[in-house]
């Protein structure tokens, strides 16, 4: 298999891109029951599933929100699946191939590929809330995960509610102590990043400076966006 001859440009994403919290449907019919019962390909070809709706809110795989909020929602394996290839997509971000046995295994599924196995089922797991789409031996993954939405935060725990409430910032409560912040933020998120720490630590490394979830957040963005200029 060649990412080269079978894969589109990086920048297309698969033309059906899915929106709804439910599996996408054909027919009347879950894709998923359409699904023969073959193996799964022993290799895939990965590839950035680039959605500019999604991306400019989204969180890393690794994110302290990922790992905090969508975890309870999508599972242990689903959110090590797409914290192990958001390292693969640091080394090549416009895609790779890897064996699917070996990914299986490196986050804890043991090597079976078969469609009743459980790294199938993350698989599967993956596409109904739509972190990936299969189109045979190539995967889409997102390279930002997009925000728990208004459902999905309600049927968190209160603990977990209280705290994605918290994650935001009240524009109420955006005055100059709040932007005081975001700077101080934004020089450190800055100085982390020339020194070669990845977004996603960045970000946590703030969080143990004790700032604000959002303002963490916020600081690596800008810092990313636009590293010349503070806020």
């Amino acid at each position: 298999m060649s990412l080269i001859n079978t894969s589109p440009p990086a920048d297309a994403p698969p033309t059906e891109t899915p929106r709804t919290e439910t599996p996408a449907t054909r027919g009347g019919h879950d894709v998923a029951e359409l699904q023969d019962d073959a193996d799964l390909p022993d290799r895939f070809g990965v590839m950035p599933w680039l959605d500019p709706e999604q991306d400019d809110d989204g969180h890393d795989p690794r994110s302290a929100y990922v790992e905090t909020f969508w975890l309870p929602v999508v599972g242990p394996s689903t959110t090590l699946l797409l914290r192990r290839l958001a390292d693969e997509f640091d080394a090549e971000p416009q895609g790779f191939e890897i064996e699917a046995a070996v990914l299986s295994r490196e986050i804890g599924l043991g090597a079976r590929i078969d469609r009743r196995g459980a790294f199938a089922r993350t698989i599967e797991r993956c596409t109904k809330f739509h972190m990936l789409q299969q189109q045979g031996d190539l995967l889409y993954v997102r390279k930002r995960i997009p925000p728990l939405s208004y459902r999905q935060v309600k049927r968190l725990g209160p603990r977990l509610q209280a705290l994605h409430h918290s994650w935001t910032i009240d524009r109420a409560d955006d005055g100059a102590q709040r932007r005081t912040e975001m700077v101080r933020a934004t020089h450190l998120a800055r100085t982390l990043l020339a020194l070669g720490e990845p977004t996603h630590e960045a970000e946590r490394q703030l969080h143990q400076w004790h700032f604000h979830p959002s303002i963490a957040w916020h600081a690596v963005q800008w810092a990313l966006t636009d590293p010349d200029q503070l806020p």
